[in-house]
């Protein structure tokens, strides 16, 4: 459905839970997760003031905050229930 399009605005993680700071080698990843519409990342805070992720090169935003102790630039872990763009659920 979405094969060969260009994303022209970031994806929006949904439900985003589960955020801690990374202690493991930094490189951006993602894989999805057991659960239905779950997706498990590890990127860099781009902008925190907008919620932006940037997960090797693919920027999400995350609807939910940021615990303090992550700073722009940093690397962390997330999970979301749901990943849409625009306005429809990735599965």
């Amino acid at each position: 459905m979405f094969e060969g399009n260009v994303l022209q605005q970031p994806l929006a993680a949904r439900e985003a839970v589960a955020f801690s700071t990374t202690e493991r080698e930094p490189r951006g990843s993602w894989q999805k997760s057991l659960c239905a519409w779950s997706y498990n990342f590890v990127g860099t805070l781009v902008d925190a003031s907008m919620g932006l992720v940037d997960v090797d090169g693919l920027l999400i935003e995350i609807d939910a905050d940021l615990p303090g102790n992550i700073g722009e630039g940093e690397w962390f872990e997330f999970t979301c229930d749901r990943l849409d763009v625009d306005g429809e659920t990735l599965n």
